[in-house]
C-alpha cells in the first residue's frame, strides 16, 4: 500500500557530507539557469524552492526578444538577486544583421547585466589566469565591482562574467595568460556577449 506525502512532509536528508555552498554574490561555483521560454508563474515557481542557489538566469536562444512577459520576468530575478542576461545567440543574429549595438541597447534597457565571453583552448590557446573588466565613465576607465566568474570547461562554451550593473559606452576587458611565454600561453575569443555592458 502506497501512502501520498508532499515534499514539505519529507526530512532533508543529511547522509552526504557536502561542502558549505557560499553565499551570494559568489565569486566560484556559480549556477545557472537556462531558460527556453519558461512562463512567468513557471519562473515564479523555480525562484521560490531554488533562488538562493541560482546566480544567473539565461534567456537562451533569442526568446527574451519575443517573451510578452520579459519585464516580468525580470522584475522577478532583480527581487531573488538572480543576474539576467540573453544567451549568444540573439547576439550572433544582430551582429549578423549588422544590429550589434542596437540589440545591445535594448538588453541595457530591458535590465540585462551579464557579458558571457567564450574561449577557444586548443594546443596553442588556454583559458586566461584572470579577467577584468572595466567600464568607461566618458573620462577613464572604472573597474567594475561586484565582479564573479565562472570558468568554462569546455572549448569555445561559455566563461561567466557577471558584476553589479554599469552605465558606460565602452566595456574593457583585461585578460591575463595563464602561461606567459609559453606555447600554450596565447589567448583567443571565440565569441563575446555583452548584453547591457
Amino acid at each position: 500500500m502506497n501512502r501520498k506525502c508532499s515534499i514539505g512532509n519529507v526530512a532533508l536528508p543529511s547522509f552526504l557530507t557536502l561542502p558549505e555552498r557560499s553565499t551570494k554574490p559568489r565569486t566560484a561555483g556559480l549556477t545557472h539557469v537556462l531558460d527556453k521560454g519558461e512562463t512567468v508563474e513557471s519562473t515564479r515557481s523555480i525562484l521560490a524552492t531554488s533562488a538562493a542557489h541560482v546566480d544567473v538566469w539565461k534567456f537562451g536562444w533569442g526568446t527574451a526578444y519575443i517573451d510578452p512577459t520579459l519585464a516580468a520576468k525580470l522584475s522577478l530575478l532583480r527581487e531573488a538577486d538572480v543576474r539576467s542576461c540573453l544567451g549568444g545567440t540573439l547576439l550572433e543574429i544582430a551582429w549578423l544583421q549588422g544590429k550589434a549595438e542596437a540589440c545591445l541597447a535594448w538588453a541595457e534597457t530591458a535590465g540585462f547585466d551579464r557579458v558571457e565571453v567564450s574561449f577557444t583552448v586548443d594546443a596553442t590557446h588556454s583559458l586566461p589566469a584572470s579577467v577584468e573588466a572595466a567600464v568607461w565613465d566618458g573620462r577613464r576607465y572604472v573597474p567594475v565591482t561586484g565582479a564573479a566568474v565562472d570558468w568554462a570547461t569546455a572549448s569555445d562554451a561559455p566563461t561567466v562574467l557577471t558584476f553589479d550593473a554599469v552605465r558606460g559606452s565602452r566595456l574593457r576587458l583585461t585578460l591575463t595568460s595563464a602561461h606567459p611565454g609559453e606555447v600554450t600561453g596565447a589567448v583567443r575569443v571565440s565569441k563575446l556577449a555583452a548584453p547591457g555592458g
